[in-house]
């Protein structure tokens, strides 16, 4: 790890590294049913539009502080955690507090003739994974 990186973890609140570790911790989630369920069974549930995972009235979350979170522990964690796993992790953690975001999957054409896909969470518009310029893709699932 570099100093840089160091410097910038030892500055951040305990709020901020709670965060961090639970992003971490849905991020592992995320990956390991990755590998272990049908894409099929991924997507579905990234898509579902009942309620949360289960009750948790009165359990708040600072959702812009999620998506930091997620897209700084993702950049840490010693495998790939690219916008379907950030995807998943985010969704999980987010309905586990009440709160189901929008699912977005779009694809865009590349050089050579193949296409790029995309994956990203929202609510209300905003942007929580994935905030690449969405507006280029078309949207396949979602939206």
């Amino acid at each position: 790890m570099r100093i840089g990186r160091l410097a910038r973890l030892a500055a951040l609140s305990p709020r901020q590294h709670g965060y961090l570790l639970q992003a971490a911790f849905h991020l592992t989630r995320a990956r390991l049913d990755l590998q272990r369920k049908p894409a099929r069974d991924i997507l579905s549930a990234l898509q579902r539009q009942s309620g949360p995972d289960r009750d948790s009235a009165g359990v708040d979350v600072d959702v812009a502080l999620l998506s930091w979170a997620i897209k700084a522990a993702a950049s840490g964690v010693p495998w790939r955690s690219d916008c379907l796993i950030q995807s998943m992790a985010a969704d999980r953690w987010l309905r586990r507090h009440g709160i189901a975001a929008d699912f977005r999957l779009g694809v865009k054409p590349v050089a050579g003739g193949s296409i790029l896909a995309h994956a990203w969470l929202e609510i209300d518009g905003v942007v929580l994974t994935g905030g690449d310029d969405i507006t280029t893709y078309d949207v396949l699932i979602g939206g």
